[in-house]
C-alpha cells in the first residue's frame, strides 16, 4: 500500500495527514471540526490533502480514523434511547454501583446518572448460577410481552446482561433471537461478547454504554462511508481503538465502546515511535488540543495498559466519580483543558481554567467567530507566543484585539491587574493543573519523574510543554516536526490488533491447563476472525497471551504477559518471578504467604506494523521574516524582545539558550529563559529544561 490517510476529529480541530509510506513524504492539513456533523470536515480535509498531494483519490489505499464520538456521545448524553435486559432482582444494580463513595468525606458527592433510565431496565425471569448451570430457564413468553411493551417506548437499542453469562451465554443468545424477533429494527449488545467477565457492575455499565452509543457510531460510519464513496474513493475505512490498535469499520460498529479513547490514543502510539527514534523510552506522552489534554507514561517503548476505563467523571481527579468501561486502552490521564478552555472567576473570585471549552464554535474570541469568553488561547496571543498572521501556517488570522478584550472583561478587571498578567496567571494555572494530574499518576506507579522526557504533541501541546516539565521537574522536552499533527500521523503508525478477555477463577498452582489453553485458544481464534475480516491474513497475525494475576482478597490485579504461548500450572518459569516484580512496583513487596489467583486470561491479536516514522513534508507554508517579538514568560514581570524562529531556519545539532518562539504551521513551540535548546538530525526540538547556558541541551 502507498497511500494511507489518517484522521483524527478533535472538539475544536480536525487534523488530516496523507503519507506516501513508499518515501515517507506527507501533506498535512488542519481544519475546524463540524461539530453538526463531523464526517464533512473528515471528507473536506481527506479531499484538500490529496489536491494538495497530487494523488488521486482512486490511488487512495486506505483511511485510518481516529475520533472523540463515542467519549462525547457519553458525557454529552446524546446517545440512543437504550434499554437493558436484567436477571430480575437487579434492575437498580446501575443505581446502587459498588455502594461506595469516590470521596469518603464528601457527603454529598454526586455520579453521573445511569444511561439508562430506571424504566427501560427490563427484568427476565432467568438464572444462571455461578458454575453455568441453569437454575430457572428463561421465561420466553414473559420476555415477549415486555418487549411489546418498548416498542411504544421507541427504544433503539438494547443492551442484555444477565447473571453469570460470561461463564455460559445461552440465555444472553436465546434474549437476543427473541429481541430481534420482537424489535427487528434495534440493535442488541450481549454482555458475554462484549465483556465476557466478572464484576457484574462493571459488566452492565460497559454494555449498557455499548448500546447506547451504537446507533450514533453506526450511523456516523454509514455517513462517512458514504461522503468517500461520493468522492471515489475505493480504499479501505479503519477505526482506532483505545488499546492503539486498528481494526474494520464492522468491529467498531459491534464494539464501539472500545473507541472511547480512539484519538488519544494514536498521539500515544505516534510518542513510542518517537521515542524508537530518539533513544529515550522512558516517556510522558502529553498531547494538549483544542479542548482536552491527555499524559500517558511509557516504560521501556511501550504505554501503559488497562481495562479499567472510566468515562464523564463528575470529579475529573477522582477515581470512581465515573461511569466504569472494562475495555482495554492506553492509560492514560485526559483533563478538559486545551486552547479552547474557557478562564473565568469562581464563587470566590479565583481564576479557574476550564473544563469548559468553546470548542470550534464560536471558538476563542481571537478566533473571529463570535467567541467572547475568554480562553486559553487568546492568553497565548495576549502572550506573544502565537502570531497572529501565521496560525495554521497562514491559512487562519486571529483577532489580538479581542483576545485581549476578552481577558481585560472576564478577568484583568475584575481582578484589578494588567492584561498580560492575566494572561500569564491563565497560562500558569493551566500548566500547573496539567501537572498535578501527572504528578499523581507518577505517584500511583512509583515512578522518578526526573528519568522522563516529554514528548509534546498536538497543536497547543509544544506551548505548554516546557512550563509542564518544570513543574515535573522532567528535564528534558522533546517536540517533533508536525507535532500539531501527531495523532493523525498515529494513526498512520498503529499496528491491526484487537484483544480478547475472559474471567477465570482459580489459583495459579491449582490451575488446569488445558482449561486454561482452550480459553485463550477460543479468544485467538475469536481475535484472528476478526484480523482477517479486517483484510489480515492469519499467517501475518501474532499473538500473545497474558494473565491477570492478583493476591488472594485483593481487588486490583496486574497483567501478567506469559513468555511462551502454553501454560503451566506455578513452576511455569517467569510467570511468578514476573507477577512478584511486577506487584512489587505497585506495593513495595510481594506476599508470597498469601495465594496468587488468576482472575482473567487476556489473548491480543496483532497484525502488521504500521507506516514508520514521517519523512519530509511535502508543502509547507513559506517561511516569516520576524525574527523577534515582545514576549512575557512564567517569572519575569516585563516583556522580553524573544527570538523567533522557523523551525527550518535552525541548523541540527546547533545549541542555543532560551527564550525562543519556534513556530511550525500547526503548532508552536515555547522555550523558557531558563532552558536550552537544539534540533537533532531528524529536526526534533530538544529541550533541556532549566539547563540555561549549558552547552549539552
Amino acid at each position: 500500500m502507498t497511500y494511507l490517510v489518517g484522521v483524527d476529529i478533535g472538539g475544536t480541530f480536525t487534523d488530516v495527514v496523507l503519507l506516501d509510506r513508499q518515501t515517507g513524504r506527507y501533506v498535512v492539513q488542519k481544519l475546524l471540526t463540524t461539530t453538526d456533523d463531523p464526517s464533512q470536515a473528515v471528507a473536506d480535509g481527506v479531499a484538500a490533502v490529496l489536491t494538495a498531494g497530487g494523488v488521486p483519490v482512486d490511488d487512495l489505499d486506505y483511511v485510518v480514523h481516529g475520533t472523540t464520538l463515542v467519549a462525547n456521545t457519553i458525557i454529552q448524553r446524546e446517545g440512543a434511547r437504550t434499554a437493558l435486559l436484567v436477571t430480575a432482582g437487579f434492575e437498580d444494580l446501575l443505581e446502587m454501583r459498588r455502594e461506595q463513595r469516590y470521596d469518603p468525606y464528601d457527603l454529598f458527592a454526586t455520579f453521573p446518572d445511569p444511561l439508562v433510565p430506571g424504566e427501560l431496565r427490563i427484568p427476565v425471569t432467568e438464572r444462571l448460577l455461578a458454575d453455568g448451570s441453569v437454575h430457572q430457564p428463561l421465561d420466553e413468553a414473559d420476555l415477549r410481552a415486555r418487549l411489546r411493551e418498548l416498542r411504544a417506548a421507541g427504544v433503539e437499542s438494547v443492551a442484555i446482561c444477565l447473571l453469570h453469562s460470561f461463564v455460559d451465554p445461552r440465555h444472553e443468545e436465546l434474549a437476543r433471537e427473541i429481541v430481534k424477533a420482537e424489535l427487528p429494527d434495534v440493535t442488541v449488545s450481549l454482555s458475554s461478547e462484549i465483556v465476557p467477565q466478572s464484576g457484574e457492575y462493571e459488566r452492565m455499565s460497559t454494555t449498557a454504554a455499548n448500546a447506547y452509543v451504537q446507533p450514533v457510531m453506526s450511523r456516523y460510519l454509514g455517513r462517512l462511508q458514504d461522503r468517500l464513496t461520493e468522492m471515489g474513493a475505493r480504499g479501505e475505512l479503519y477505526l482506532m481503538l483505545s488499546d492503539g490498535g486498528i481494526t474494520s469499520v464492522e468491529s467498531a460498529r459491534t464494539f464501539p465502546v472500545r473507541l472511547l479513547e480512539s484519538g488519544p490514543a494514536a498521539g500515544i502510539i505516534a510518542a513510542c515511535k518517537l521515542g524508537e527514534q530518539t533513544g529515550d523510552d522512558q516517556l510522558v506522552a502529553f498531547d494538549m488540543g483544542g479542548t482536552t489534554a491527555k499524559f500517558c507514561l511509557v516504560d521501556g517503548g511501550k504505554p501503559l495498559t488497562t481495562w479499567d476505563m472510566e468515562a464523564a467523571r463528575v470529579n475529573r481527579f477522582r477515581r470512581g466519580s465515573g461511569l466504569p468501561l472494562r475495555i482495554p486502552s492506553v492509560e492514560m490521564v485526559e483533563i478538559g483543558l486545551g486552547g479552547g478552555s474557557i478562564a473565568r472567576r469562581d464563587e470566590l473570585g479565583l481564576l479557574k481554567v476550564g473544563p469548559q471549552s468553546a470548542e470550534s464554535e464560536p471558538g476563542p474570541a481571537c478566533y473571529g467567530l463570535g467567541g467572547e469568553r475568554a480562553t486559553v488561547t487568546d492568553a497565548l496571543v495576549v502572550l506573544g507566543y502565537l502570531d497572529p498572521e501565521f496560525f495554521l501556517g497562514g491559512r487562519m488570522s486571529l483577532a489580538v484585539d479581542a483576545a485581549r478584550a476578552a481577558i481585560t472583561t472576564d478577568i484583568a478587571e475584575p481582578l484589578g491587574m494588567p492584561v498580560p498578567a492575566a494572561a500569564l496567571g491563565i497560562y500558569q494555572i493551566t500548566c500547573q493543573q496539567m501537572a498535578e494530574s501527572v504528578r499523581m499518576q507518577f505517584a500511583e506507579r512509583g515512578k522518578d519523574a526526573r528519568s522522563y522526557a516529554v514528548v509534546a504533541t498536538g497543536g497547543a501541546g509544544p506551548a505548554h510543554a516546557c512550563e509542564v516539565a518544570r513543574a515535573l521537574k522532567v528535564p528534558k522536552v522533546v517536540i517533533p516536526p508536525a507535532a500539531g499533527i501527531m495523532s493523525a500521523a498515529g494513526l498512520l503508525m498503529a499496528p491491526f490488533a484487537f484483544s480478547l478477555q475472559q474471567s477465570f477463577a482459580a489459583t495459579l498452582a491449582e490451575a488446569d491447563p488445558a482449561e486454561v489453553t482452550a480459553v485463550l485458544e477460543k479468544l485467538t481464534a475469536q481475535g484472528r476472525q476478526i484480523m482477517a475480516d479486517a483484510g489480515v491474513s492469519p499467517d501475518r497475525a501474532e499473538v500473545t497471551w497474558s494473565l491477570d494475576l492478583k493476591y488472594a482478597g485483593q481487588k486490583r490485579t496486574v497483567e501478567v504477559p506469559l513468555r511462551e504461548r502454553r501454560f503451566e500450572p506455578a513452576g511455569l518459569p517467569g510467570v511468578v518471578e514476573d507477577f512478584e516484580a511486577i506487584y512489587a512496583v505497585y506495593h513495595g513487596r510481594p506476599n508470597r504467604a498469601l495465594d496468587t489467583v488468576i482472575q482473567s486470561l487476556t489473548a491480543r491479536v496483532t497484525g502488521p506494523a504500521g507506516a514508520g516514522w514521517l519523512g519530509e513534508r511535502a508543502s509547507a507554508p513559506a517561511a516569516k521574516t520576524t525574527r523577534s517579538r515582545p514576549a512575557w514568560f512564567v517569572g519575569h514581570p516585563e516583556a522580553i524582545d524573544c527570538p523567533v524562529y522557523q523551525r527550518g531556519d535552525l541548523t541540527p545539532g546547533e545549541r542555543r539558550s532560551g527564550p525562543a518562539i519556534i513556530e511550525d504551521a500547526e503548532s508552536t513551540a515555547v522555550i523558557g529563559p531558563r532552558d536550552a535548546f537544539h534540533l537533532d538530525e531528524d529536526r526534533n526540538i530538544i529541550v533541556a529544561i532549566n539547563a540555561g547556558e549549558r552547552t549539552d541541551a
